[in-house]
């Protein structure tokens, strides 16, 4: 079994998901939870694929993701061994209210707020999408996060978001497709080169 504390910016850019989604493709199981200031990842599988996710798991960040260095805990050799039932369960911890001093332990975990990226500006302008007009519109790569934050960790119903529905699929849409589909993808290049 593998156990990482994810830090950086981990919340609020589609983290989560990308986790989720590479767990799936090495046939990983486990649990992902955010936490205050963190996201806490528990692996299950083979050692080798366990280690393959700590390699591919730079090159699966979305775009406004940042993350410090991991150190991975290897936990109970056996448990090591090919899990009784796959995929990876994504919960969080209950909210911890953010007072007037605690605002700052949001910056540690969150992205800055983002103006809105050129594939949610299509969206807001396409009269067939099921977000046209939507006054809160944003994705794993634009949007506010820090303003709206009132809990950690960061999910919809910590935010003052949480009052007001998602938008539903229209009829006629088909199934709504995975946010990796429809955005950019993160550069292989280091920070430095990407300039």
């Amino acid at each position: 079994m593998l156990r990482l504390e994810c830090r950086g910016v981990v919340q609020g850019v589609g983290f989560r998901p990308a986790l989720q989604r590479l767990a799936a493709r090495l046939g990983l199981s486990g649990s992902l939870t955010n936490a205050s200031g963190l996201v806490r990842l528990e692996l299950q599988g083979w050692r080798r694929d366990l280690q393959r996710f700590l390699q591919e798991l730079p090159g699966a960040l979305p775009p406004a993701a940042r993350l410090e260095p991991l150190q991975p805990q290897w936990l109970d050799a056996a448990a090591a061994g090919a899990p009784a039932a796959r995929g990876l369960r994504i919960s969080a911890e209950p909210a911890r209210t953010a007072g007037h001093q605690e605002i700052g332990l949001f910056a540690r975990a969150l992205v800055a707020d983002r103006a809105p990226c050129a594939a949610c500006l299509r969206e807001l302008d396409d009269p067939h999408s099921r977000r046209h007009g939507d006054p809160f519109l944003a994705c794993c790569c634009c949007g506010p996060r820090f303003s709206i934050a009132t809990a950690e960790p960061w999910q919809r119903a910590h935010t003052t978001h949480a009052s007001f529905p998602p938008a539903k699929p229209a009829r006629g849409n088909g199934p709504i497709p995975p946010i990796a589909a429809s955005r950019p993808k993160r550069s292989a290049a280091p920070a430095a080169a990407r300039g």
